[in-house]
């Protein structure tokens, strides 16, 4: 003789009892509702690194800043630059590469024996303009113009 179990014990007292149930797969939905975002983020960081890669081309040259500056970026990363005036020139030698819209400058070497040009020292220069004649800076809220020499 079987024994008789009555259904409510296999079955929720709330919800129907239905042997199938629905489950959402939340790694699916995650990554659904975060595609855009995802995209979004991924085109603004192409954007960032292809235009960082069209100032870096325009920036190698020979540049004349004012009338006593004269600054040669190469296209390996490094960069010379010689001021003069009537008493003193000084030479500045180091790296640059253009990363989020900015000119990163690192000295490496300098005959300038004043503080603020020294061995290691980093500037930083934000990126306003360019075309084949000029590239316009801001490093702490002045405009920096550079013509090209060559």
């Amino acid at each position: 003789m079987a024994l008789a179990v009555p259904l409510s014990r296999f079955t929720p007292l709330v919800g129907g009892g239905s042997a199938f149930f629905v489950r959402h797969h939340a790694p699916v939905l995650y990554f659904m509702k975060n595609t855009l975002a995802f995209i979004t983020l991924s085109l603004l960081l192409t954007a960032c690194g292809h235009r960082d890669a069209r100032i870096s081309h325009q920036v190698v040259g020979v540049w004349k800043t004012g009338t006593n500056q004269v600054t040669t970026y190469n296209s390996n990363g490094s960069f010379f630059t010689r001021m003069s005036d009537t008493r003193v020139t000084n030479d500045y030698i180091g790296t640059w590469q253009v990363q989020d819209g900015f000119m990163m400058l690192v000295l490496t070497n300098t005959s300038d024996p004043k503080p603020g040009a020294q061995v290691g020292d980093t500037k930083r220069f934000q990126f306003v303009s360019a075309d084949a004649d000029q590239i316009t800076w801001k490093i702490d809220g002045q405009t920096i113009a550079m013509s090209r020499l060559r």
